[in-house]
């Protein structure tokens, strides 16, 4: 990392070099190690120029420059017809680094494309062609600025950018941004980045600002040894040239994330409500049939190792902060209203923010419960949560929660309504159609939160179901009704993903599929040739290991992910894919795991999750003990010293006794050091179902 004075003595001397940070660099610049201002004017053809004050060599191959007034101007040489080229050639390798050509295009030129390129070379590595070159282009009938890796192919390229953006030739790809244009007379800096084995082109404007930036390759990583400047046509000048030290942008390297063509995802989370990984086929479960979700894991990226809590609202806290309960766990069904969630977090990055389905986080206990006044009403209203509009399932302070299902009671953006004769969840699918549909069109991308009622008990017919027809049965509660509100789930899902194909957002929208906690204990399921039995409210495998899943086509690759994710990993991932900086004072606890999103391997991956749980004070019906424990992909380990081994296949766990194994013995050690020291920050002290304290 360079230091912050040469950091800061960089941003007074080359004021373009920098731009309004939402657009996300991969490099932090360092000191400049080669600049050249053209005030000599152009450089012999075929014959290498020592320049002054440096060891660079400087040549020009191809084309005719002159001089002007502000720089230099090429054009094509009237007798070979080749466009202007020069070639800088360093004293030493290279390695990671920012390429920064200064350029403006004048009167529009009728004969042919006006373009500037950078492009970067390594002989030794390849005989002939680029590593990658950077180009803006001013001509209508392909994209204004691009990226174009040579010596590859197909199976190599990734992401897989959108068609529209893309052009193969031979083994050479380039992906681009079509929205932006350029303006004559204007100056603009030509920004290519290379490091780790990445690479992005990036147009700043005279204020720094990003006007177009193009989609993000894998580059080769290899010492560069020569750069070349070319252009297009005449009617073009160039100003400054620069070549800087970089390292690492932390947060880029971090996030992982993808400029996706300079576009931010519009992103879609869906949480449903008390089912585990046994309840879906694609995770080997045999009794519903979940095709849709099952078509998102086959074409995207499916966890095999994702964690809840046992219960809805500690995932619910979980998620929305980022925390783990012990550090901000008030009641059941509470969340504290001082916490800021993902919601503000996406408003912060620029995103229009929408949730639909059940809130229960502002008030929960039922008005006979002994000391419920101490708790009623003192949760988060859902206007303050950071959304711009909502609809949603009991967001109010009574108890009277009215129906989910039939008849469905829902506060719509503060207006309290019951829809007789309908289905909530169609509402809320339609909801959130609606405003997709409304704000497609606008420069913000979208952030929708769906946390499902589906497949929560009450266990009632859906739309689908044959006792929907007799309106006497809607409210008919039997855990016969469970597989029909599984295939309506998986239906509603489609529904939702068939909306953003026909919206023309499919392809701009990552999808995710999530859970809260493990399927109810009254639920019975077979996965891989075992019955799981549901385990909700329990700190059990089945109770705390649900699905994953996340779609995004053209960007996410599909794949299969065995790294460890757990539900406060989700704010500091948003967070990434906004391209918004996760700041110390949030306090997150998580991990972003938008590395694996795009098939890269996470730097530090999570060696193991943590989970604090106790329900209490609001919810203890089966007088339910703390539970605080640390996992692994093979090991448990509660705090009370019982290690556990663990199913890699199905949600089982079995405690293990007699004398540990070394792999046991290290586990045990490992995840015991980490409770210890995750814990040692405190927790709330022992309460019973009514907030009374309980001695130790």
């Amino acid at each position: 990392m360079k230091s912050p004075l040469n950091f800061f003595l960089l941003l007074l001397a080359v004021p373009l070099l920098f731009f309004e940070p939402g657009w996300g660099q991969l490099a932090i610049p360092g000191k400049v190690i080669f600049e050249e201002d053209f005030a000599e004017g152009p450089y012999p053809k075929g014959k290498n120029t020592l320049l002054k004050d440096s060891s660079w060599v400087a040549r020009t191959t191809f084309g005719d420059w002159v001089k002007t007034d502000d720089g230099i101007e090429g054009t094509i040489n009237e007798e070979d017809g080749h466009t202007p080229v020069i070639t800088f050639t360093p004293p030493t390798e290279l390695g990671d680094l920012i390429v920064e050509l200064e350029f403006r295009f004048l009167d529009r030129d009728n004969v042919g494309k006006q373009s500037v390129r950078v492009a970067v070379d390594n002989r030794e590595a390849i005989e002939k062609g680029h590593i990658c070159s950077a180009w803006a282009n001013w001509d209508n009938d392909f994209v204004p600025t691009g990226l174009t890796l040579e010596h590859i192919y197909k199976d190599e390229v990734f992401p897989k950018p959108e068609k529209k953006w893309l052009q193969w030739r031979d083994n050479r790809i380039t992906i681009g941004n079509k929205p932006a244009g350029y303006e004559a007379g204007k100056w603009y800096t030509l920004r290519l980045e290379m490091i780790d084995g990445r690479a992005l082109t990036t147009v700043i404007n005279e204020h720094g600002d990003a006007v177009t930036v193009s989609g993000e390759l894998r580059a080769f990583a290899t010492p560069k040894s020569k750069i070349s400047l070319t252009t297009g046509t005449s009617r073009h000048e160039l100003r400054a040239f620069r070549v800087i030290e970089a390292a690492a942008n932390e947060n880029w390297t971090d996030a992982k994330t993808e400029p996706t063509n300079g576009k931010r995802p519009n992103i879609v989370l869906i949480l449903a409500d008390d089912v585990g990984v046994e309840a879906f086929n694609c995770y080997g479960g045999e009794d519903y049939e979940t095709p849709r979700i099952d078509e998102l894991a086959a074409t995207g990226l499916k966890f095999t190792h994702a964690y809840s809590q046992p219960l809805c609202t500690p995932t619910r806290v979980q998620i929305m902060t980022g925390k783990y309960n012990h550090r901000n766990w008030t009641y059941f069904g509470i969340l504290d209203p001082k916490e800021k969630t993902f919601g503000h977090r996406m408003q912060a990055a620029g995103y229009k923010t929408f949730i639909a389905g059940k809130w229960q986080l502002q008030s929960y206990d039922p008005p006979d419960w002994p000391n419920a006044e101490r708790r009623r009403g003192t949760g988060m209203k859902v206007a303050d949560a950071g959304f711009d509009e909502y609809s949603l399932f009991h967001s109010w302070d009574t108890e009277d929660k009215g129906s989910r299902y039939p008849d469905p009671k829902m506060d719509n953006n503060g207006t309290i309504e019951t829809f007789e004769g309908e289905y909530g969840e169609d509402i809320w699918v339609d909801k959130i159609a609606d405003f997709m549909e409304r704000n497609k069109d606008g420069d913000e991308p979208m952030f929708v939160y769906y946390p499902m009622a589906l497949p929560h008990w009450p266990f009632n017919p859906t739309p689908d179901s044959e006792a929907w027809k007799d309106a006497s049965r809607r409210y008919e509660e039997d855990t016969a009704f469970f597989p029909d509100m599984m295939t309506y789930m998986d239906k509603l899902v489609g529904q939702l993903v068939d909306k953003l194909e026909e919206q023309g957002l499919r392809e701009d929208t990552l999808v995710v599929f999530y859970s809260d906690n493990g399927t109810d204990r009254r639920i019975t399921s077979t996965m891989n040739g075992v019955e799981i039995q549901g385990g909700k409210a329990y700190p059990i495998q089945s109770g705390v290991r649900v699905p994953l899943i996340a779609s995004w086509p053209g960007t996410i690759e599909p794949a299969v992910c065995e790294d460890l994710v757990d539900a406060s990993d989700f704010v500091p991932t948003l967070a990434d894919l906004a391209r918004l900086k996760v700041e110390d004072w949030w306090e997150a606890d998580g991990q972003s795991f938008a590395h694996q999103l795009f098939g890269r391997e996470h730097p530090n991956p999570r060696e193991a999750i943590f989970c604090w749980y106790d329900p209490r004070p609001g919810w203890d019906k089966e007088k339910f003990d703390r539970s605080v424990f640390a996992l692994d992909k093979r090991f448990k380990r509660y705090r009370d010293g019982r290690l556990m081994t663990i199913d890699p296949l199905i949600p089982i766990e079995v405690e293990t006794t007699g004398d540990f194994s070394d792999e046991a013995r290290a586990a045990d050690e490992k995840l015991g050091s980490v409770i210890e020291e995750i814990i040692n920050s405190g927790e709330p002290p022992l309460v019973d179902a009514y907030g009374d304290p309980l001695s130790e």
